[in-house]
């Protein structure tokens, strides 16, 4: 029979297996894992992904290995089939954002592990929402106008907030949307070129939503504002400057 000895784990030990742990989840998040960012953009049509991702695509072998290896179907837009791995690994990664996007917990974590980390543990949700609004405002067809809608919703709520009185800690919860003829008009574009453009954030990126509001004795009308996932002091640095 072993003795009690063999059994025991330093507390040095036990860190490095917990930190083993977040490295795992942290390591499979579409901002630290090719496979995963490129997993995350679908479904999408063949030719954007190809312009996107063309490793996965350009040799016909591979492209034939991937697709079965990971559960797609490849065909003028490329899905991933029910049941699959690539639908269960979205899961995966969709819970790891909702673990990692606690600030309380996340802080806790590196004052436990700061010892034995290199870096410090992050809010993967927050690292992966500020990349896609990266991505959105340097898009050739998109850019300019999402960054004028993004910096429009985040000025108008932060406006909002700070008027009402409500304190900071609290600001994600009062949102007011920017009314879709207004931005017609500031950006000087057509209706369809700015539907375009909102189904691009909402539809694909998921940065913002659009819903109905009305303001006391008005009648209903389209507005924009950020997706309930996003917290507005996440923006603060991204809109510091006037230009993308």
């Amino acid at each position: 029979m072993n003795d009690k000895n063999d059994y025991e784990v330093s507390i040095d030990e036990l860190k490095k297996h917990l930190n083993n742990l977040f490295n795992a989840l942290i390591a499979v998040c579409p901002t630290r894992n090719y496979i995963s960012q490129f997993l995350m953009a679908l479904p999408e049509e063949y030719a954007i992904m190809y312009d996107s991702f063309p490793e996965f695509l350009m040799d016909k072998e591979f492209r034939s290995q991937f697709r079965t290896a990971l559960g797609l179907e490849i065909g003028p837009k490329i899905r991933y089939l029910s049941d699959s791995f690539t639908e269960k690994l979205i899961k995966i990664i969709e819970i790891t954002f909702e673990i990692f996007n606690n600030d309380i917990w996340v802080q806790k974590w590196n004052d436990l592990l700061g010892d034995i980390r290199s870096d410090k543990i992050l809010n993967l949700l927050k690292e992966w929402v500020l990349a896609k609004i990266q991505l959105a405002i340097k898009d050739p067809v998109h850019g300019k106008t999402t960054f004028t809608i993004l910096k429009q919703i985040y000025e108008n709520q932060l406006y909002n907030q700070e008027w009402s009185g409500i304190g900071y800690e609290n600001r994600t919860t009062f949102k007011r949307g920017i009314k879709l003829e207004d931005i017609i008009i500031k950006l000087q574009i057509s209706e369809v070129e700015l539907e375009t453009t909102i189904n691009f954030l909402t539809d694909k990126l998921k940065i913002i939503q659009k819903v109905k509001q009305k303001q006391e004795g008005e009648v209903e009308y389209d507005v924009v504002l950020l997706a309930d996932s996003i917290k507005l002091e996440w923006l603060s640095d991204l809109f510091q400057t006037n230009n993308p």
